[in-house]
């Protein structure tokens, strides 16, 4: 496995357009209900942190000044989330989905960025994950006092990396070089690196063949809803989202054709906002459809909640606005940060959510100095 092949690649899925300024996310309480610290979860977060940082600096040299750490290239534009009543389009979890800001129907601005997800640029047409990411403007009594939520989700269904442990090894592997690494942390864990990758690239990407108006996106690791809930959420397109064929021939084909609907098009795309529900007492794991507690499907981030199993439902609707393309420098200075703008009724859950506090906090620190 050719780990050093794409260093940035495997921060991708993060899914944090990184912030350019510095901050102290909020922190809540473990849920022991769906959470299980790691023995030594700390020192893997710290890790992380330092691994961050290396490539970071390693990107700075390269491109003279420091991109996102995820989310590279990317466009941004203007849309609309209505939330639905939840009595009314999900009736019968209704009373498990109505809480925080699902718990009264309304409209709100969003800002959204669609991207690819490396933190480099490429042609559109190369491998990598695609991603969007949105912020709500909400207010205060539903949101938190920066009156936004925000998202990020992927076209992946999960997480490559498992967990902090995985991750951790994964950016000293990137730092001090896989062999020296290896021989630190033993076979074991080695082979847990190569889980999700083949050749140094994500089993997760793709080719840049379809629109990013007619993808699915998936936020790949579960947040909180309240304290009893765990849940995952999904932009779904409507069927009927215009797009025209893609100009492989066009390195900036995904991002041309997004800009083209926008400005163009008569009817906009939207996406089914929905959220799945963790069902532990339905849900099984192959190969031997073996149960798992409900903290075991939260801290394990490539394990699938399957869909036959724990189904989405439906909880609002995201439409584009039309003719709202946002000019490049203007895009540049927006973030999305899921550790910062959340609340206590939604925020993330597991190792990954943890060390995602780390990974924001360190690159907004490089961008910001």
């Amino acid at each position: 496995m050719n780990i050093k092949s794409a260093p940035f690649c495997f921060l991708l899925v993060m899914g944090a357009n990184f912030v350019s300024f510095a901050f102290s996310e909020p922190t809540y309480p473990l849920n022991p209900r769906f959470e299980r610290l790691l023995p030594d979860e700390a020192k893997y977060i710290d890790q992380i942190r330092e691994g961050i940082l290396f490539l970071q600096a390693q990107e700075k040299q390269a491109h003279g000044k420091s991109l996102r750490g995820t989310h590279a290239k990317g466009v941004c534009l203007a849309g609309e989330m209505e939330i639905y009543d939840v009595e009314k389009s999900a009736p019968t979890v209704s009373a498990r989905l109505k809480k925080g800001i699902f718990s009264v129907p309304g409209k709100y601005l969003a800002d959204i960025r669609f991207a690819n997800a490396k933190g480099e640029i490429h042609p559109d047409h190369d491998r990598d994950v695609r991603a969007v990411s949105f912020a709500l403007h909400m207010p205060s009594e539903l949101s938190n006092p920066q009156g936004r939520m925000d998202f990020t989700m992927n076209d992946a269904t999960t997480f490559p990396i498992n967990d902090a442990q995985v991750f951790a090894d994964l950016m000293m592997s990137l730092k001090n070089g896989f062999i020296k690494t290896g021989k630190e942390i033993g076979v074991a864990r080695v082979a847990r690196l190569g889980e999700g990758t083949a050749d140094g690239k994500l089993l997760q990407e793709g080719w840049g063949s379809t629109p990013f108006q007619k993808k699915r996106y998936w936020s790949t690791v579960p947040f909180a809803l309240g304290d009893d809930e765990a849940v995952k959420y999904s932009l779904s397109p409507c069927s009927d989202n215009p797009s025209q064929p893609l100009n492989s021939s066009d390195s900036n084909e995904l991002r041309n054709e997004l800009i083209r609907h926008v400005d163009r098009d008569k009817k906009m795309s939207c996406f089914e906002f929905q959220v799945q529900l963790l069902e532990p007492g339905r849900m099984t794991r192959a190969p031997f459809r073996q149960q798992e507690p409900a903290y075991w499907w939260v801290e394990n981030a490539e394990k699938e909640w399957n869909e036959d199993q724990a189904p989405f439902y439906s909880v609002g609707k995201l439409n584009l606005k039309a003719e709202s393309i946002v000019d490049d420098a203007v895009c540049e200075t927006r973030w999305i940060s899921v550790t910062k703008n959340n609340n206590v009724i939604h925020h993330g859950l597991g190792s990954i959510n943890r060390a995602r506090d780390a990974a924001e906090s360190a690159s907004a620190n490089v961008r910001l100095n």
